[in-house]
């Protein structure tokens, strides 16, 4: 079987069906390129069992099995894109593309409920950079070698509670062969592991929040480069999943990085293990983060997103209420009380909701809070103050609630929105880091060389 990884296109031809009717196949392509997943199917519509892949009815294929070139496969949530069927004197011919949502090869599953794995391989393009670990060392005079190999010590953290363990390791692998000669290739990689077989989606939950620990740690979005599932070693399945964003190991060099593995060893499973535990907190907040990092978004949307990444947090991290609850009912009751006689319901349904929460922070006050969480060289790094975060708010306010035009408020531009948007990503980076315990001190030496000590001094 060959081995697939996320940002090499492939073309593989074989013979597709559902899992209901495996004796009705039909010939086909399947293309797979970083963003997408397709298959183009011709065959007769009118032979026993496959009208329903030649023939749109508007729905979605939980799987479509495969046997090609490059082994078995099976596509997941495939709808289909386009069919059309033409007539003959005595046939038809039918034709139709599906595009998929995630495409298994190494294994044609009867079931998405069969997908378990107890092993889930993963790389990512920033990892290499970011472990910095060279292992090819030389020989001591002498040797018959030209070079010696300097294996990586894998390390691995383990959360019992979620039966979870997580490994960070190498291997050396060789690519090509024959007479052309070969390359070794040190490939780094995370397992995510479990004693027991997991589904699919236990293992992408679990690869969403080494994802975003990874970014955090790197200053910059990392991309997956190959995903590999086994129950076995013998039994390996290649998950291909859509990038919204290519690859880009050479993009980013070792001084951008906030905190280098090299920097981090002591504290790395115990960060690793904070973080995991820490998700239903953080969660939110960083997934909104990795979003905007992935894609270039409308800067309104960006802002937005950042802004609601920030309020997340800091409604998980922090307490938020003005005075204990006991005090505020006294007051929430004088507030109620004191509605007049006839005031509408809907007017009285939305102003007792008001009062509900009106013990909750202000957005304003909240992101004055998450500054001042910070230690003191963070904040200086970070060189944001609070009447920036003012003007977010005013933004954020002018954007969502459109209050009435007023000659104080000047409304930011888009540049000026994309400006704000960096600090504001740097800002959430600073306060994921700082909730495992890395200080400004610890990335104050790399910060300036980072994307976002660019956007500090902007």
């Amino acid at each position: 079987m060959h081995e697939h990884t996320l940002d090499q296109s492939f073309v593989a031809e074989g013979q597709f069906w559902l899992p209901e009717t495996p004796d009705a196949r039909i010939a086909g392509t399947l293309n797979y390129s970083p963003g997408s997943i397709t298959i183009n199917l011709i065959g007769d519509p009118g032979a026993i069992g496959t009208q329903s892949l030649l023939r749109d009815d508007g729905g979605v294929r939980e799987l479509v099995l495969g046997s090609t070139r490059v082994g078995p496969c099976a596509l997941w949530n495939a709808f289909s894109t386009s069919s059309t069927t033409t007539y003959g004197m005595d046939s038809a011919i039918g034709v139709a593309t599906y595009r998929a949502n995630r495409l298994y090869v190494g294994e044609a599953y009867e079931s998405a409920d069969e997908i378990k794995f107890k092993d889930f391989v993963v790389s990512y393009d920033v990892l290499p950079t970011w472990l910095g670990h060279n292992p090819f060392g030389s020989t001591e005079p002498g040797s018959d070698a030209l070079h010696k190999y300097v294996p990586f010590t894998p390390v691995a953290a383990v959360i019992p509670e979620e039966d979870l363990q997580i490994e960070l390791s190498t291997r050396l692998v060789d690519r090509g062969g024959g007479y052309r000669g070969f390359t070794w290739v040190h490939e780094v990689w995370f397992a995510i592991r479990s004693p027991e077989p997991k589904h699919i989606e236990w293992h992408l939950e679990k690869m969403g929040r080494l994802q975003a620990f990874l970014s955090a740690l790197v200053g910059a979005p990392a991309v997956p480069t190959s995903i590999v599932g086994s129950i076995d070693p013998l039994t390996l399945t290649y998950v291909i999943l859509p990038l919204t964003r290519t690859p880009a190991a050479d993009s980013l060099s070792e001084v951008q990085i906030l905190l280098p593995y090299d920097e981090v060893r002591d504290r790395f499973t115990d960060a690793l293990c904070r973080w995991v535990r820490g998700w239903k907190d953080i969660g939110t907040a960083a997934t909104l983060l990795y979003g905007t990092l992935l894609v270039e978004l409308p800067p309104e949307f960006e802002l937005l997103a950042l802004t609601q990444a920030l309020e997340t947090f800091h409604r998980h991290m922090h307490e938020g209420m003005y005075v204990n609850p006991e005090e505020y009912e006294t007051v929430s009751v004088a507030l109620a009380s004191a509605m007049p006689v006839g005031t509408p319901d809907d007017l009285k349904q939305a102003l007792t909701k008001r009062i509900e929460y009106g013990n909750e922070y202000s957005q304003r006050k909240r992101f004055h809070e998450l500054l001042s969480s910070l230690d003191h060289t963070a904040r200086e790094l970070l060189g944001i103050d609070k009447a920036l975060l003012n003007r977010v708010v005013d933004e954020r306010n002018h954007l969502t609630h459109r209050p009435p035009e007023s000659d104080e408020y000047v409304p930011m531009d888009n540049v000026e929105r994309r400006l704000t948007a960096q600090k504001l990503k740097a800002f959430l980076f600073l306060l994921l880091l700082a909730h495992l315990d890395f200080t400004g001190e610890d990335v104050k030496a790399r910060y300036p060389m980072s994307r976002w000590g660019w956007a500090s001094r902007s």
